[in-house]
């Protein structure tokens, strides 16, 4: 018997050939399909899990600007307080009277 390496052809009409090469067509197409229908899936499933990261990566930002919006507004009210001091200790240099101290030598 010998080694058949490939099914003859000399049997089949050209037809036959064409529709079972449709065949064959028909079934990568939907096995490409099936794979990269799985493909997306993955890609969506990543997708989301980064989206959940950012998410809670935003949440954290918004505390941490809401903690500086509030530590800048005290930063503003001891600088007011200072500027507030300063001015006091300038009206109180204008009060003062100079008094000529005379050296006895």
């Amino acid at each position: 018997m010998p080694l058949i390496l490939q099914p003859s052809l000399d049997d089949v009409t050209r037809k036959e050939l064409e529709a079972r090469l449709e065949v064959v067509r028909v079934k990568r197409m939907e096995a490409a399909q099936i794979y990269y229908t799985g493909v997306n899936a993955k890609l969506d499933a990543v997708s989301d899990k980064i989206k959940v990261r950012i998410n809670g990566q935003m949440e954290m930002l918004n505390k941490e600007i809401l903690s500086l919006d509030k530590a800048l507004e005290k930063v503003e009210k001891r600088i007011e307080a200072v500027i507030q001091l300063d001015q006091e200790v300038g009206v109180l240099g204008m009060m003062r009277v100079d008094t000529m101290e005379h050296d006895d030598e």
